[in-house]
């Protein structure tokens, strides 16, 4: 395990690697494990599968498709 200067670089790279991420994404996976939580797993897959069909239809995901084929790096503006 990684301590003091290490763990904060480490702390820091993911931290920017999950800011990368659209951040309508980064709200549902949070509310997903939240409701997981509360409510148990058995509630993961449907509240994961209304997640899906809400990303599905976003700006976000039409960027990520974009930049995959163009294999360039997305740029995520947090459209619905």
């Amino acid at each position: 395990m990684r301590t003091g200067r290490g763990l904060l670089e480490d702390a820091a790279e993911l931290a920017v690697r999950i800011a990368e991420n659209p951040p309508h994404v980064l709200r549902m996976a949070k509310s997903a494990r939240r409701e997981a939580e509360a409510l148990g797993r058995e509630s993961l897959p449907e509240m994961s599968a209304a997640c899906r069909a809400v990303v599905q239809r976003t700006g976000d995901r039409k960027e990520a498709i974009r930049a995959m084929t163009e294999k360039d790096k997305p740029r995520f503006a947090g459209e619905f």
